[in-house]
Order: C-alpha cells, then structure tokens, then sequence
C-alpha cells in the first residue's frame, strides 16, 4: 500500500527530476549526470592527488642519491625510453591541472560562471595543441633514445691523489729569517 511515507516508485522518479534536475534514477538510486564542471572538478582533484604523488615520490628518489651505486641504477632508470613516456603523463598531469587553474580563476575573479563550459573547452583545446608542442620533443628524445642507446655512464669516487709536498732548504733573496 503507497502512503506519504512508502510513495509509488514514479512519484519518486517525478520529484527528483523536479527538486534535482541533474539527476537520474536507477531503480532507487539517484545519479548523478556527470556535466563539464562536475567532469573538471573530479579531473582537477585526481590530477591534484597524481601531482602530490609524483612528488611524493620525486623527493624519495632524490634522497637515494647520495651512494653512488644507487645513483647509477637510479640514472640507468630515469634515462630509460620507458621513464621517457612517465614523463609525458606528468606533462598531461601539470598542463590539465594549471589549466584548469586558470579556468577557476576566471570563473572566481571575472564572473566565468556564465560561460564556464566554453571557456573549459576552449582551455582543452589550447591544452590539446601545448600537449601536442611539448609532448613531440619527450616522445623524439625517447624514441632516438632507443634507437642510439649508449652504456649509462657510472659515477665512482676518484682515487686519492698522493700529496706533493716541497721542501725548500734555503731561504730565498729578500725573504725574513
């Protein structure tokens, strides 16, 4: 029996596509329609938490730099072709999250919030072509890489120089005795 308590599914269907446009049912649960600002803020936020990683995890492989042995093996992996295509992930990471930046910068400051999905497209597709400008130069590198792979250079500790010392037996012309 359907009472204000326990209502028809299709009155429920009914209300929230009144009180939450944005919104569609499942069976009894409500969704949400993923839009262009509901898009940018989850791409900003996992881009944000992807930047925080990296550099999680750029300061640990700075602090192992300080033997030697693991510094080669450390050199032999950042030059690899493989860590080359890492890199142009971080590019994507860095470019969409200033970017994006820029956008909520806009939309604060200059009342973007009018024209907010255009100006998130219209910043995707400058994006597009600065990915395009400055992946080119990482993927060549790293496919010229492969092609003339070199022996990594190693770093050792030089050997210690003996030490030359001369003795002067004589006092030199004009010199204090």
């Amino acid at each position: 029996m359907y009472n204000l308590v326990n209502p028809p599914p299709y009155i429920l269907r009914r209300s929230a596509r009144i009180f939450f446009p944005h919104t569609y049912t499942v069976g009894n649960c409500m969704l949400y329609k993923v839009k262009t600002g509901m898009l940018a803020w989850i791409l900003f936020r996992l881009t944000g938490l992807g930047l925080v990683f990296y550099l999680a995890m750029h300061i640990t492989v700075i602090s192992n730099l300080h033997d030697p042995t693991k510094f080669n093996d450390v050199m032999a992996f950042l030059g690899s072709w493989q860590f080359r295509f890492l890199e142009i992930g971080l590019f994507i990471l860095v470019l969409y999250h200033a970017l994006n930046g820029i956008r909520i910068f806009i939309v604060d400051f200059f009342n973007g919030s009018l024209y907010q999905e255009k100006l998130f497209w219209t910043l995707m597709g400058i994006g597009f072509f600065l990915f395009i400008a400055g992946a080119y130069p990482l993927v060549s590198h790293a496919l010229y890489w492969k092609e003339k792979q070199t022996v990594a250079t190693t770093v050792t500790k030089p050997a210690p120089q003996p030490v030359k010392v001369s003795v002067q037996t004589e006092p030199s012309r004009g010199e204090i005795q």
